[in-house]
């Protein structure tokens, strides 16, 4: 679109939606104050949406006063017809790999700039690796958000200049792996789950350790996991 973007602003709704995602980074409840504070208004300024939010049963409100997220967003997240559908389509498959497999496996769709973590199954092992369903994932430092970028499905500009010939290669090759940015001692590895035209739906991703005595050779999972991704894609 040409239009500038201020063209499309709408005050009020912009305020309801950074309060939203400001929020959804919390694990506590916030005053109404800490929330102008988050988002950067005055209090006067948030009152009106806070408001709206909570009667639209979007906030929680305590009887200190406190706000925090109801469940509602998460259910509206959840009921998306195309997210569904990934959904219903791939949990039975991850859930078999995980349990043949002993591995954690998630699945990540693109949200903008991010991949969004839509399903997580974790391992039937004795130590298993576990990540939150809804998180944001930076498109940089993981190899869910790599692989999107790879495949043009993530609004990231500067990401193809630092990263082109990385992501060229993941789109050759099929999968992305690397040391986990976020905990130590925890490999990634992850293919594109691709539709009947080659578009990317999805990027699944196995988070892996090794225990003391582990030979395994992570890479090996990956025409295991091609073929999981196609009987995603086959099952929508």
């Amino acid at each position: 679109m040409n239009k500038n973007t201020s063209d499309a602003k709408i005050p009020a709704l912009d305020r309801g939606l950074d309060l939203l995602e400001w929020m959804a980074g919390l694990m506590e409840p916030v005053t109404l104050t800490q929330i102008a504070q988050g988002v950067g208004l005055s209090v006067s300024e948030v009152q009106r949406p806070v408001a709206c939010l909570h009667w639209r049963g979007y906030l929680h409100r305590s009887e200190a006063g406190a706000y925090s997220l109801s469940g509602r967003l998460a259910g509206l997240a959840g009921s998306h017809p195309p997210h569904q559908r990934l959904h219903r389509a791939a949990f039975g498959v991850m859930t078999e790999f995980a349990r043949l497999y002993s591995e954690s496996v998630h699945l990540c769709v693109p949200d903008w700039d991010s991949a969004l973590l839509l399903l997580d199954v974790p391992g039937g092992g004795l130590v298993r690796v576990s990540l939150q369903q809804g998180a944001r994932l930076n498109a940089l430092e993981t190899v869910s958000g790599r692989i999107l970028a790879a495949h043009g499905v993530l609004v990231l500009p500067e990401l193809k200049k630092s990263l082109g010939s990385h992501l060229q290669k993941i789109r050759e090759e099929g999968f992305d792996h690397a040391a986990s940015s976020q905990v130590v001692g925890i490999t990634d590895i992850g293919v594109p789950v691709l539709d009947s035209g080659g578009a990317i739906l999805a990027a699944m991703t196995v988070s892996s350790f090794r225990m003391k005595g582990d030979l395994k050779e992570e890479r090996s999972l990956v025409p295991i996991l091609q073929v999981c991704a196609r009987r995603i894609a086959d099952r929508l």
